[in-house]
């Protein structure tokens, strides 16, 4: 009696998970970049095993544009990549240097790359004002949150 057909047993790490998933599909990374949204770069920095945690929304792109589950990807990702929030001091001395220049370019402490920063002013109820700050670094995982 022949034996069943065995699964195929996914590659260990996210870089050569996605570069499998993407092959069996017959596509390009740039193709998969294109199908999945996402910057060209972020999909070699993947497979070339630069990023090993995703963000939700691009481990759902990229799982979508590769036709598996985010849970497939998410499993192999490395979870001691996750962002790095700033101490209080750091956060402090960040949110004040971009509150007097927030034009200027502000460099991420980690890697030394350009922060990436969202400013947001709301009104409340009673119409005072309310303002959020997001700072993320375009390479690594560093963040400040204001809350």
């Amino acid at each position: 009696m022949p034996n069943p057909p065995q699964k195929t047993k996914l590659p260990e790490t996210l870089a050569l998970r996605v570069q499998h998933l993407r092959n069996l599909l017959n596509l390009t990374p740039k193709s998969l970049a294109q199908k999945a949204q996402v910057p060209l770069e972020l999909v070699e920095d993947v497979e070339a095993g630069l990023v090993t945690f995703l963000s939700p929304a691009v481990r759902q792109k990229l799982a979508r544009a590769l036709r598996s589950k985010s849970d497939i990807l998410a499993e192999v990702e490395n979870k001691q990549d996750s962002p790095k929030k700033a101490s209080p001091i750091l956060r402090k001395q960040i949110l004040d240097a971009i509150i007097r220049s927030p034009y200027d370019t502000h460099i991420c402490p980690e890697c030394n790359a350009k922060l990436q920063i969202q400013y947001f002013e709301r009104r409340d109820l009673e119409d005072n004002p309310l303002i959020a700050i997001k700072i993320n670094c375009s390479k690594c995982l560093f963040r400040v949150e204001t809350n």
